[in-house]
């Protein structure tokens, strides 16, 4: 059995992009709450990949290729663990339904967030707080992972671009409406327009990443002002924002919800097909129907009953055994354990294609 070494550092501060569904804009907040993957210090991490082409007499050389990888992985600790299971759910599933024609990567958040996303270039993000509820519960994590591949595989990504750029559009139109009501009434200032719509607008869109920083900016500028004063910014802001809502939800919020419950039809037939049990969706989506927000309408996601509903459709629509039959026969097709790396990046790791191969051996 041949085997590759890569070194993998375990480097410290690196930036990150935000992996919002909605905003893929900068956001340093972010940044400090990856866990990196190298730092630069004499300490480094050895990645073994086993190459399968040839392997020994006797050995299962899929079960010895992922205790391997296991043993490399657990050298981080939880958080390494947890990247195990991502890959070997993302690794599955796209053997399982001939995903494995690209490279796919994915990246773990140490964040306590129930959120996950796709974004980017066949990038998915999961959060601590989401692995957190739902650890142990591999075929509910694998409904997660299942939702975002579908993302990147049904081409939804576009649009997340173009509805993040209006949130932005949005955001700075109502900032600068607000700014000039109250610059004509009194002193505010732009620390509590653009604090407050701006808090607003994610807590209510689903943006996330500056409500507790605008909440602060929010409660240190309101002191300057009175009580009145107060009331009636809260009241100007909250009409500007419903009107920008309204603009946004008639343009986006259709389209997007369709492509939300695309991905959710499609993560039950990945899962499915990969021999893990489909209800794990219905488990994730028992998690997801305990958040406060679950209930309320949005631009982005439908209701979380909405979903079971539609999730209970697809499940009386398909056979499982079929889907496990297709699945098995996608997997005799594509046999070999896809390998991984650390990706370019330094922050994610890469799952390389079926068509991974040596240049050696190509030319």
């Amino acid at each position: 059995m041949t085997r590759k070494r890569i070194t993998l550092s375990l480097l410290m501060g690196l930036s990150l992009l935000s992996s919002n569904v909605l905003l893929l804009k900068e956001n340093s907040a972010l940044a400090k709450s990856v866990t990196p993957l190298e730092r630069t210090s004499k300490t480094s991490l050895v990645i073994t990949q086993v190459d399968n082409s040839s392997p020994e007499t006797g050995v299962n050389p899929e079960s010895d290729f992922f205790k391997q990888a296991e043993a490399e992985f657990n050298v981080l600790g939880e958080y390494g663990k947890d990247l195990y299971v991502l890959y070997r759910l993302v690794e599955k599933l796209a053997r399982a339904n001939n995903l494995d024609e690209r490279n796919w990567r994915f990246r773990l958040v140490n964040q306590y967030e129930i959120n996950a996303s796709a974004s980017e270039l066949n990038l998915l993000t999961f959060y601590a707080g989401l692995i957190d509820q739902l650890h142990g519960d591999y075929e509910a994590i694998a409904c997660i992972v299942g939702h975002e591949m579908a993302h990147h595989e049904k081409n939804h990504i576009p649009l997340k671009v173009k509805l993040a750029d209006e949130m932005e559009r949005l955001k700075q139109e109502a900032d600068q409406e607000l700014l000039a009501e109250v610059q004509q009434n009194q002193k505010g200032s732009r620390n509590v327009v653009g604090g407050f719509i701006g808090g607003m607008v994610d807590r209510v869109v689903g943006t996330r990443g500056l409500a507790s920083a605008t909440g602060r900016t929010l409660d240190q500028s309101l002191d300057n002002m009175d009580a009145a004063e107060r009331q009636q910014a809260q009241k100007r802001a909250k009409e500007i924002y419903e009107e920008k809502l309204a603009q946004l939800n008639q343009e986006f919020s259709a389209k997007v919800q369709e492509q939300e419950l695309e991905s959710d039809r499609f993560g039950y037939l990945y899962i499915a097909r990969a021999g893990l049990d489909p209800q794990g969706c219905f488990r994730a989506m028992d998690v997801l129907n305990d958040l406060p927000t679950s209930h309320l309408p949005g631009i982005t996601h439908p209701s979380t009953p909405e979903r079971i509903q539609k999730l209970k459709a697809i499940q009386a629509e398909f056979s499982t055994a079929n889907l496990v039959a297709e699945g098995k026969a996608n997997l005799q097709n594509s046999p070999t354990p896809l390998k991984y790396a650390v990706s370019r990046d330094g922050q994610s790791i890469r799952i390389e294609s079926r068509h991974n191969r040596n240049i050696n051996d190509v030319l």
